[in-house]
């Protein structure tokens, strides 16, 4: 058998040590939400100067989230309903994270 030393290194010669790489999908699906409220918020933003130069209380979507906004006496305020808004963050992370991560396997040779 040997020293556990060469017998450990012995099966770690066979062993395929490339694998996901799941910082770099974390990594992709980061940038993706950030990318993702920034333009939220950029929407938001400008909802809200329409509203507050108008009035009243406007309703649009974004990304299938639907945004209010509205102003009045009491003040300015925006909001955001439905399911979509979590989904919507939520799949396009996912999409971000599963091709990133399992990028590796394109440059593995099979045997």
């Amino acid at each position: 058998m040997g020293r556990p030393g060469e017998l450990a290194a012995s099966y770690a010669e066979g062993e395929h040590t490339s694998g996901p790489l799941w910082g770099t999908g974390v990594a992709a699906a980061m940038i993706i939400l950030l990318a993702y409220w920034l333009f939220f918020s950029t929407f938001v933003a400008g909802m809200l100067a329409i509203v507050g130069q108008t009035g009243g209380e406007f309703e649009a979507h974004f990304l299938f989230v639907k945004v209010l906004a509205f102003s009045g006496d009491n003040g300015v305020g925006i909001g955001w309903s439905g399911k979509a808004a979590l989904w919507v963050p939520l799949i396009l992370a996912a999409a971000a994270f599963i091709p990133t991560s399992r990028f590796w396997r394109i440059f593995t040779r099979r045997r």
